[in-house]
Order: structure tokens, then sequence, then C-alpha cells
């Protein structure tokens, strides 16, 4: 048996135990950092700053869950309440954000809300967007970066546009535009946008049935008639559409082109 003994083998012991208590604090350090970024990333609305002169904005596919925090329940008996999730909006917007940077080399602006329907409506006035004022912050966070967004692209720009975008299933057509009648983008750009995408094969429809008008409130508050407000319109996009595969990827395609047609930018 051999016995480590001497100067050198006590300074190579020490080596090693002070290198392992190093790498041990390190790594503490390294998921304490992990953790705390995780948290400041942590967030129930999505934004992404764009370059195009596009927003779009997905008030209704959000699916996250916040603990101890009731379900929304019709406390102010509007019959236009609801709690269902408008699937595949929150995949059409990302996919038209990749196909415009393929196209154009430049991004739309995102606003995507995360936070399932059960707790905030996005697309509320307040009296109806939440009845748990923790969820309060949420709601400013994606008006504050509609907001943002818009003051980048520029208010009054002649060019840039807002798209609500939303899903539906009880009426018949592929397409909804909803401009609030004529208020929230003139109505020559909105049947321009109509003959565009009726040229593609879609069934189009600006018959704006009140079920939308009522819900409008994105394009009522961020559209051209306010004194800082770009053309701004809500796009309710058939079920068979959305859960399609095929018909999805090919309304993301022609409706990418629909906006570098309608912004002007190619």
């Amino acid at each position: 048996m051999t016995i480590i003994a001497g100067p050198v083998s006590v300074g190579m012991i020490l080596r090693r135990i002070f290198s392992f208590a190093a790498f041990s604090i390190f790594l503490f350090l390294f998921i304490q950092v992990l953790a705390t970024k995780e948290t400041k990333n942590l967030s129930y609305v999505f934004y992404q700053e764009g370059t195009l002169p596009i927003i779009i904005s997905v008030p209704h596919d959000g699916d996250l869950q916040i603990d101890n925090v009731a379900e929304r329940n019709n406390t102010t008996g509007s019959v236009y309440f609801s709690k269902a999730q408008d699937t595949y909006t929150k995949q059409i917007a990302l996919e038209i954000s990749e196909n415009l940077e393929k196209r154009t080399g430049k991004k739309p602006f995102l606003v995507i809300d995360l936070l399932s329907r059960k707790y905030m409506d996005a697309n509320r006035n307040v009296s109806d967007a939440y009845e748990d004022s923790r969820v309060k912050k949420v709601y400013a966070q994606y008006n504050q970066n509609l907001t943002s967004a818009i003051e980048k692209v520029g208010k009054g720009n002649q060019t840039g546009v807002l798209v609500d975008l939303h899903g539906q299933s009880q009426l018949p057509e592929d397409l909804y535009i909803i401009t609030l009648n004529g208020k929230s983008m003139e109505k020559s750009k909105e049947e321009s946008l109509r003959q565009f995408l009726q040229s593609k094969g879609y069934v189009v429809s600006l018959s704006n049935p009140e079920k939308f008008e009522i819900s409008g409130i994105i394009i009522d508050r961020f559209g051209k008639h306010r004194e800082n407000g770009i053309d701004a319109f809500e796009i309710e996009v058939q079920k068979s559409i959305r859960y399609d595969k095929t018909r999805r990827e090919k309304f993301v395609k022609d409706f990418s082109e629909a906006l570098l047609f309608f912004t002007k930018t190619q």
C-alpha cells in the first residue's frame, strides 16, 4: 500500500478540493442566472419588433394559465361573451411573419396574447376584458405593445396597416373583413383587399355581421378614424381553412402577398 505524503501531494489535494468548490459555486451561480433570465422572459404577451409597416395582432389564441386566478364568468352580462380559442391564428401569424421575411428580408410587428381567453379577452373594453385585477397588467401590456408598434410604423402612415387576426366557425364564408363599416379603414381599400383575396379563390364577405362589429375594439381603438391611428381591419378566418394544413399554408402565402400588395411593399 502506498501512502501519499509530502508537500507536493498535499498541494495537489488542496488544488483538487479548491477546484471542486469553485466549480460548485460556478454551477450554482449559473443555475441562478438561468432561473433569473427565465423569470424575466416569462410573459403573457409575445411582441416582435418589426421593420415592415405591417402589424399583426392575435388576441384570442393564448393557452397559458395563471395560478389562483378565477376564469372570467361574464359578470357584466354581455351577450357577446366568449372564452373560445381562435385555434391556429397564432401559428398563422408566425408563419406569415416567416413568409414575409423570406420575401422581403424584413419582419412585420407581431403582438400575440399567450394567456388563455378564459382569463382575458384583449379585444374587449376594460369592463369586459378581465374580471381579476391581477390580469390588468397583461391587458395593459398588450395594448401598450400595439401602441408602440403603431408609433414605430408611424402615426398616420399612408401605407401602414394593423391586422387583427381572428377565427370563426359559425358563418360559411372563408373570410370576413371588418372595418366598422369603413371607419377604421377606407372602404376603397377594403374593397381592393377583398378583390385581391377573391382572385386567390376565397369567398370574402364585407357584410360586417353585428357579431363581429361589437367585438372590434382593437381596430376601433387604433384605426384610421383615430387621430394617431393607421388603417386597421379585423379578419375572421373560417375554421375549415385554419384546421386544414394544406389550406392554412395556402392562406399564409396568399395573405402575405395581399399584405405586401396593400402596403405597396415588394
